[in-house]
């Protein structure tokens, strides 16, 4: 075992022992169950017991301890930059920095008191995080297929071009029927739930948040996609279809290693939950959090799949996009993310 497999078994499990003084290892996410495996399968743990763990922990320790100071220490660095000076930093060099403000141990109070007093220079170490080209092309086939399969299936595609005269239940029915593509084009099961504005104010008066914020349209949390039933009725018929995909986006970063190091990288950093701290401050119309969330390379790669998607689709299937109800909010909201990632990625996408 070397100093990187231990910290990665110190920081991606939850560690347990039993009576018989056995360890079970439990990876804290679905993303890291494979690692996790990987470190276990090669260094024979399958039968570790506490004594060994300790043992190991006294041999990794004074390196564990001076990986941890050296984290510290680009963190302070990162606080005495100027936002100029980390906006000219390499896409690896801001993951150095933001690897070390936002480790892997670090708790949701924490996070928001980082993002507080380093608010600029976040901001300007995630505009310009670059994906590489091998990573879009692979994501542009993929939405290709996912498109043709979708545009394949007549019964969903005759809802799709009848939808402002369907019932909701029939516009759940297809996101249902777009989750179960997603599933077999990508090797991801998202588990579909809708939910009323009213429920989720109640939920966020329960959690002790504002319940006047702006309600989103739908959202990813842990393996669930969470559609607005309000907000899918009110609709373009493309909704369904494509915001599934981008909120399925979401939950294949969460889970899902991309078989590249440097994606890997870009997806595993806490910083992807920067725009919690905004979120805390309950108010999702600030441009401090529109520029977190449009910023954000999550919400780049979520907002550049459904952008392609939407402009695929129409050619793919001969199905017209059809405008729904319009929300200024949302517009305004996600209009700027489509924006960063059309200037971040498009060029890219569109080869």
């Amino acid at each position: 075992m070397d100093i990187n497999e231990f910290a990665d078994l110190i920081e991606r499990c939850k560690m347990s022992v039993d009576k018989q003084g056995k360890m079970t290892f439990t990876p804290r996410y679905h993303k890291d169950e494979r690692r996790v495996a990987e470190i276990i399968k090669n260094n024979k743990m399958e039968h570790f017991s506490f004594t060994d763990l300790q043992a190991l922990s006294k041999n990794f320790a004074p390196l564990y301890q001076a990986r941890r100071k050296l984290q510290a220490k680009r963190a302070e660095e990162f606080t005495s930059l100027s936002p100029k000076q980390i906006a000219e930093l390499s896409t690896e060099q801001k993951l150095d920095y933001l690897e070390a403000v936002f480790p892997k141990w670090q708790e949701p109070d924490e996070l928001l008191k980082v993002c507080a007093e380093n608010e600029q220079n976040i901001k300007a170490a995630l505009y310009g995080i670059k994906f590489p080209e091998s990573f879009w092309k692979a994501e542009k086939k993929s939405v290709e297929r996912y498109a043709s399969l979708i545009a394949g299936q007549s019964e969903l595609c005759d809802k799709l071009k009848n939808w402002r005269q369907i019932s909701l239940n029939d516009k759940k029915e297809v996101v249902k029927q777009a989750a179960e593509v997603f599933e077999y084009v990508y090797g991801v099961a998202p588990k579909i739930e809708f939910f009323t504005e009213e429920q989720e104010r109640a939920k966020l008066l329960a959690a002790g948040l504002n319940k006047d914020v702006h309600i989103n349209a739908a959202y990813q949390q842990g393996d669930t996609l969470y559609f607005n039933e309000e907000r899918l009725q009110q609709s373009d018929n493309f909704f369904a279809v494509s915001v599934l995909l981008h909120e399925g986006t979401h939950l294949r970063q969460y889970t899902q290693s991309f078989n590249d190091k440097s994606v890997d990288r870009i997806f595993d950093c806490n910083m992807c939950y920067v725009s919690y701290y905004d979120r805390k401050k309950n108010d999702k119309q600030s441009a401090e959090y529109m520029d977190l969330y449009a910023a954000n390379p999550i919400e780049v790669h979520a907002h550049a799949v459904q952008d392609y998607m939407e402009q695929r689709f129409p050619e793919i299937s001969g199905i017209k996009k059809v405008d729904g109800a319009e929300n200024a909010v949302a517009d305004k909201i996600h209009n700027k993310a489509f924006t960063m990632a059309k200037i971040a990625q498009a060029d890219l996408m569109e080869k």
